[in-house]
């Protein structure tokens, strides 16, 4: 039986989305759309799409945005799996700035080795209960029905494992996408095996400085994880200072650059590929669909 659901994701300024169908294995694009944010608020901007869309009684998928969530990374000796979740906390309660006790907590464990097979690693994701509910609120009352709230670096990663061809290369991977001043970057080694997810704020202007500034910033992944050898750099396509600096990128950090388009992944579509914030939309309805399997 077919089931509708609408991805939405809350970028900086914009409210992008799409709705798909579910028949069985198979996720077919069905419509995407957008809404800007004016000055009176996201609010307004989400009756407007709903209303606009016909969108009152969808159940929906939503990603929060960058400012929304803090990210860490962690590694330390060895742990029995039951240890490893109490660990994570522990690293996470002195490394987050938001309070646990009142936060949702998870993290997702390395499936690459960081120095050695004697460490367990990860990457551990918190975000204030209370914008939770804030946000579950916020679509309920625009007539939408929220089904699952998601931080943005799984759900690229997700869709990265379902991109043809690069899971299963032997080099390890950049996935870089562009938040406003936000930049997340998450690793990803041989074999599409995760590694971590790091989030970053710069100053939004491209320029020199901006260069700079991403350039030592990958550069220093490779010192500190010297297994990954990041040969290829993934960047979304939504934002134009990766295309605009891309020459520099490659003769400064010797890797490729290619534009990263997960919208095209497992769906019946044609046409042009949207923006990958949309991507992040689908990608969150392939979630629910990978959560109900």
């Amino acid at each position: 039986m077919a089931r509708n659901l609408v991805g939405l994701s809350m970028d900086t300024g914009h409210l992008r989305g799409a709705e798909v169908t579910l028949r069985g294995d198979t996720v077919i694009l069905l419509r995407t759309f957008e809404e800007a944010i004016a000055e009176d608020g996201v609010t307004p901007a989400l009756a407007r799409l709903v209303a606009r869309e016909k969108l009152q009684h969808s159940q929906v998928v939503t990603s929060l945005p960058a400012p929304e969530y803090e990210l860490g990374f962690a590694r330390f000796p060895k742990l029995a799996e039951a240890d490893r979740v109490e660990g994570m906390r522990w690293q996470a309660e002195r490394s987050l700035r938001l309070p646990l006790s009142e936060s949702e907590f998870s993290f997702v464990e390395a499936e690459t080795a960081v120095h050695s097979h004697q460490e367990t690693a990860g990457t551990f994701v918190g975000v204030r209960k209370q914008r939770i509910r804030d946000l579950v609120g916020l679509l309920k009352n625009a007539g939408l029905v929220p089904v699952r709230i998601e931080a943005a670096p799984f759900t690229l990663l997700r869709l990265w494992r379902g991109e043809p061809g690069p899971v299963a290369a032997a080099e390890s991977r950049a996935l870089l996408y562009l938040d406003g001043a936000f930049t997340l970057v998450v690793l990803v080694g041989p074999g599409g095996k995760f590694h971590s997810a790091h989030q970053w704020r710069f100053s939004p202007e491209a320029g020199e400085e901006w260069q700079k500034a991403m350039g030592g910033l990958l550069l220093g992944y490779e010192y500190e994880f010297p297994h990954l050898s990041l040969r290829e750099l993934r960047y979304s396509g939504v934002d134009p200072r990766w295309a605009e600096n891309r020459e520099w990128f490659e003769k400064s950090l010797e890797a490729r650059m290619a534009v990263f388009s997960p919208e095209l992944i497992a769906l019946e579509s044609s046409g042009e590929p949207v923006a990958s914030s949309i991507a992040l939309a689908i990608g969150l309805a392939l979630a629910v669909r990978e959560k109900e399997d």
